[in-house]
């Protein structure tokens, strides 16, 4: 549905052009909605599976924490889903299956562990939710 004028056909919205054309702006009629075409959509669908399984391997669900590699072991401390995935096991099975103890030193109650890893979860969603509160007002009061 491209239109034609006088120069030739132009692409839609102005994002691409044929080979050996600059591309060029296309006057949107009232009422009408501009098509917005993505180059390459599926650069994006490697992404997600990458972004998504990584931490959740991580975090000790398929895998103990245990036997994992020691540099491994100070990333995943910081993740905040390893802390909660051992609070819901806390919450669910008890002390004994909650993870805790590969967490935290063994020298802690398993409550005290897990208001540590309460306290963990909370700041990260503290922190989040403050940095896209900014994002969120910054975009929106320019």
């Amino acid at each position: 549905m491209s239109t034609t004028s006088g120069r030739g056909a132009l692409p839609p919205c102005g994002l691409s052009a044929p080979a050996g054309r600059p591309a060029q702006r296309r006057r949107v009629r009232p009422g009408r909605v501009p098509r917005l075409h993505n180059q390459k959509p599926q650069a994006f669908g490697t992404l997600i599976p990458a972004i998504g399984a990584t931490p959740y391997v991580l975090c000790g669900a398929i895998y103990p924490i245990a036997v994992l590699p020691t540099g491994i072991k100070w990333l995943i401390w910081v993740l905040p889903w390893t802390h909660s995935v051992s609070l819901l096991r806390y919450g669910l099975m008890g002390d004994a299956a909650a993870g805790l103890h590969q967490i935290w030193p063994d020298d802690l109650s398993p409550t005290g562990a897990a208001l540590l890893s309460l306290a963990i979860v909370a700041t990260f969603a503290a922190l989040t939710q403050t940095a896209a509160h900014r994002a969120f007002t910054r975009s929106t009061l320019k």
